[in-house]
């Protein structure tokens, strides 16, 4: 399989015109295959204002919309520059997860875009849902890509302050890893 340009950004909210078309210009001059994107605030009335930019141009967009422009939403976005055909795509947990299984380069990739929760015992539950979401809906065991804001560490060296590895829903988040590779 030929190497896939890949990226994953927070963009704390689109609501913005500016913000969304600033975000779809730097993307457009950075060339990425896929783009997933975490906290757009995308309710599903705004959908074809989120659209508008992306429109005719370089990218297509696939949303997991949120019921509230202030939180969630996430979104996956594939080059259209790129040769490839979505079989199927699902979302849950209220703009918070989105799973596309998609062929690309004669591969069936199952790629994934979270948004973890804030609270911790709420992302242990979240992690442990999405394991077995992701096992429902994948359309392969070997190609998952899953990508997005994971609100924990799984290690002491992802942040320079230790706090973090009393976070038990990393463990979790590993075990989901685990599971699912």
């Amino acid at each position: 399989m030929a190497n896939l340009d890949i990226v994953t950004l927070n963009a704390r909210g689109l609501v913005s015109y500016n913000k969304r078309k600033k975000l779809f210009l730097w993307l457009q001059n950075q060339k990425y295959d896929i783009c997933f994107l975490q906290e757009t605030h995308c309710v599903q009335s705004n959908e074809n204002l989120f659209n508008s930019v992306w429109h005719g141009n370089s990218y297509k967009i696939y949303h997991s919309f949120t019921d509230s422009s202030q939180s969630r939403g996430v979104a996956v976005l594939f080059n259209t520059n790129m040769s490839y055909k979505v079989i199927d795509y699902f979302t849950a947990d209220n703009g918070r997860s989105i799973l596309i299984n998609v062929e690309i380069h004669d591969k069936m990739l199952t790629l994934v875009c979270l948004y973890a929760p804030n609270i911790e015992q709420h992302r242990k539950i979240y992690f442990e849902g999405v394991t077995k979401w992701v096992k429902e809906y994948s359309r392969t065991d070997i190609n998952i890509i899953i990508a997005g804001d994971m609100n924990c560490c799984l290690g002491k060296n992802d942040r320079t302050n230790t706090n973090h590895m009393k976070d038990k829903s990393r463990i979790s988040m590993k075990n989901m890893i685990n599971d699912l590779y």
